[in-house]
This record gives structure tokens, sequence and C-alpha cells, in this order.
């Protein structure tokens, strides 16, 4: 069987690659870096450098392969699309002409009452602030 595999030389995706390669199995190992090709290489994986945020990229990468494992993570992905964090996404979907789009999660209740509080207290602070002649604490 011929598998796809992202996050090849990550924590888990190193120990599924070793272990397709155990069993016969051929593997493409989609890396971000050389440095992580080389690593995938030394596993006998054929490597490919990209990035996974580019669907188009990755959907051609599929050609040929009867599988594929996706254990890379996506941060770097989401931040690309102004996300700070993974944190703040609900989905991510592979849109039919290639591209790679994260959908933000709907804030809860509790997420608006804290970013309403964190607004009271930067409020405050730059008060505080005015009222000793000084500037305003940097938000973190």
């Amino acid at each position: 069987m011929n598998v796809l595999l992202t996050g090849a030389t990550g924590f888990i995706g190193e120990t599924v690659l070793q272990t397709l390669r155990g069993q016969g199995h051929d593997v493409r190992a989609v890396v971000r870096s050389e440095k992580s090709a080389a690593t995938a290489s030394e596993s006998g994986a054929e490597t490919v450098v990209g990035d996974i945020a580019d669907g188009r990229w990755l959907t051609e990468q599929l050609a040929g392969v009867d599988g594929a494992i996706h254990l890379a993570q996506l941060e770097a992905a989401a931040r690309k699309q102004g996300f700070d964090s993974l944190s703040e996404v609900d989905q991510c979907v592979l849109e039919p002409g290639g591209t790679l789009t994260f959908l933000a999660k709907k804030p809860t209740g509790e997420d608006i009452r804290h970013q309403e509080l964190v607004g009271k207290l930067e409020r405050l602070a730059q008060e505080i602030a005015l009222l000793r002649g000084s500037r305003p604490p940097a938000r973190a």
C-alpha cells in the first residue's frame, strides 16, 4: 500500500512512519523542511517538502497514493490565516479549489463574559495610569 503521511517526523508520526515501513508499505512523507526530509528519508520514505496550508499543493501530493494519514500540526497554517492559536479554530476545511480554510469557534457565553471582563480591566488600568500620570501597561 502507498500511504501519504503528514507529520512524519513528529512525536507520533515518526512511530507511524517506522511501523508502516516495517510492514512493507511505501510512504510519501509530507514535511516542512529539508532537515525533516532527511530524517524521514532515513526511515525509507519518499519525501516532499511543502506547506500543508496550501490545500492545492497538498491535494496534488495525494496522486498515486492508496490512503492518507494526517498527523501534522496545523498551528502554523492557522497563524497564516490570522488565528493566534489552534484553540480559536473550530474546523479546518479543504475547499474544492484546494484552499485550506480555518473556521473560528463561535464564542460561548463564557467567552463573551471573559472578553468583556478583560476589556473592563484594560479600561480600568488606563484610567489608573492617567490618574498617576503614567502610561498604561502593555496588553499581554
